[in-house]
C-alpha cells in the first residue's frame, strides 16, 4: 500500500510547495518508507508519493520515477505480479534496466505498447504517468479497482489522490459533504465502491478498469480499458480437466502474490478480497 497525488493547475498558477507537500505527506501512514515529489519545470504539475518498499527497497525503486531520459514520470500504488516475465520480454525487445522494481517494467511496458499495455498486466495498481513531450496525463486503475483512486476537476484544477481525505490539505478545496452520498454510506454501504460519487462533493472515484487522460487544453477523457464479458475464458468440458485448470490457476496465483523483497503475511478470509 502506497500513496499518491499529483496536481496540475491548468490555469497556469504555480503550484504551492508546501501546499503539494502537506497533500502528499497527508498520506503517510500508507507509505512509512520514503517520500518524493516531482515538479515539471514548465508546466504547473505535480506528482508525490508516499512508499510503501516491497519490491526492490533500494532508492533505485524510489517514485516519481523517471524513464526515457525524462519524458515519463509514473508515481503507482500496487503490485504487477507477472513484471518479471514482461520484463524478460522486453528485455527481448531491446529495454534495458536500471532497477530490479516492477515501476520500471511498467514504464517501459507503457513505452512499448502504449495505453493498452494494460490488457497484459496482472496484478492491482492506481497509477499516473505524465508525459512531458505530449504534455498528457493518464491515469489508470486495475480491472476490479482494487487499489483506490479519487479525483477533483472544476476546468481550472485537475488533482488526484489515493484518499479522500488528502484534498483536505489543499487550500482552495471547497469542502462540502454529498448529504446523499452519506445517507447511501450509513443504509447500503456496500454500493459506495460502486459509484462514482463521494462523500465528498466535487471529489470523484475513478471506477475499476477505467482509465483517464488530461490533456493540456483542459480536455478530460475517459474510457473503459477492461471489460470481463470481453475476456472470458474456454472452460474445460470434463469436469477432471476442470479441477486440473482451477489447481493450476489457483496455484500460479499465489506463486507470483509471493514475490517480495521483504517478510510478507497472509490472511484467508471468505471474501473477493482473497
Amino acid at each position: 500500500m502506497c500513496g499518491i497525488t499529483g496536481l496540475w493547475n491548468l490555469n497556469g498558477e504555480p503550484v504551492n510547495p508546501h501546499m503539494f507537500d502537506r497533500f502528499t505527506d497527508s498520506l503517510a501512514h500508507r507509505g512509512p518508507d520514503g517520500r518524493g515529489v516531482y515538479v515539471d519545470a514548465q508546466l504547473p504539475l505535480a506528482l508525490g508519493q508516499r512508499r510503501l518498499a516491497i519490491i526492490d527497497t533500494s532508492d533505485t525503486g524510489r517514485q516519481p520515477m523517471p524513464y526515457v531520459n525524462g519524458r515519463y514520470w509514473i508515481v503507482y500504488n500496487g503490485e504487477l505480479y507477472n513484471f518479471l516475465e514482461l520484463r524478460e520480454e522486453l528485455i527481448k525487445a531491446g529495454y534495458t534496466f536500471t532497477t530490479d522494481s516492477d515501476t520500471e517494467v511498467i514504464l517501459a511496458a507503457y513505452d512499448r505498447w502504449g495505453k493498452d499495455c494494460f490488457l497484459r498486466f496482472n496484478g492491482m495498481w492506481a497509477l499516473a504517468i505524465w508525459d512531458s513531450q505530449e504534455k498528457e496525463l493518464f491515469i489508470s486503475r486495475d480491472r476490479f479497482g482494487v487499489k483506490p483512486m479519487h479525483y477533483f476537476y472544476d476546468g481550472e484544477r485537475f488533482a488526484f489522490a489515493s484518499e479522500m481525505k488528502a484534498f483536505l490539505a489543499l487550500d482552495w478545496f471547497p469542502m462540502e459533504f454529498d448529504e446523499e452520498m452519506i445517507a447511501t454510506a450509513l443504509t447500503h454501504y456496500h454500493l459506495i465502491e460502486g459509484t462514482e460519487r463521494c462523500l465528498l462533493k466535487r471529489l470523484h472515484r475513478l471506477p475499476g478498469g477505467h482509465c483517464l487522460t488530461v490533456r493540456a487544453d483542459g480536455n478530460v477523457i475517459k474510457r473503459r480499458w477492461w471489460n470481463t464479458l470481453d475476456h472470458l475464458v474456454e472452460i474445460p468440458r470434463r469436469y477432471n480437466d476442470q479441477v486440473e485448470r482451477f489447481k493450476e490457476l489457483f496455484l500460479d496465483a499465489c506463486r507470483i502474490r509471493m514475490r517480495s523483497d521483504v517478510a510478507i503475511g497472509t490472511a484467508l478470509s471468505g471474501g473477493l478480497d482473497s
